[in-house]
């Protein structure tokens, strides 16, 4: 079964997890930092297109992140290495939405899924963001089922 048939639409206790044919491409392009200008537009089109592709023939996964309070589609998320036990999630997340984005949830989520359905027992992330909300977010986490490490602000995490 490809991945695509396996895992839409996914909900988190905030977020809805959708794939990117789902939003406005000017809200993409919005997390993406570009202009709505026609030459970028196109730039971002072909992007979710070959994200799209890439979903299709089992090389990543794809999402955009909507806040299910506020209606409004706040981070990208990508995940790769999905036939290893290994992923590596390439998320960007709008600016506004950083200071109150719960990455616990949504990775406590992620990782439960990964394990789930792809055997992923351990994935990594570089976070160019880190705020202590997040760090402190990360540390609930390990007193759970997940054991998280920071270090140069890439993110690991396994699954106990």
């Amino acid at each position: 079964m490809i991945l695509f048939e396996k895992l839409h639409p996914l909900m988190t206790a905030r977020y809805r997890l959708d794939w990117l044919t789902q939003f406005k491409l000017t809200d993409i392009m919005a997390i993406w930092h570009l202009s709505t200008e026609k030459n970028e537009a196109l730039i971002a089109a072909k992007a979710v297109n070959q994200k799209m592709s890439d979903v299709m023939q089992n090389r990543t996964i794809t999402w955009g992140i909507l806040d299910q309070q506020t209606k409004i589609l706040v981070a990208i998320i990508s995940i790769s290495g999905l036939a290893t036990q290994e992923a590596t999630i390439n998320l960007d997340i709008k600016e506004s939405a950083l200071s109150s984005f719960d990455f616990a949830d949504l990775l406590d989520y992620l990782l439960q899924l990964l394990n789930h359905h792809f055997d992923v027992t351990q994935f990594s992330m570089t976070q160019d963001h880190l705020t202590a909300t997040t760090i402190s977010q990360l540390s609930q986490l390990e007193t759970q089922h997940i054991e998280a490490h920071l270090q140069n602000n890439k993110l690991s995490f396994i699954y106990r």
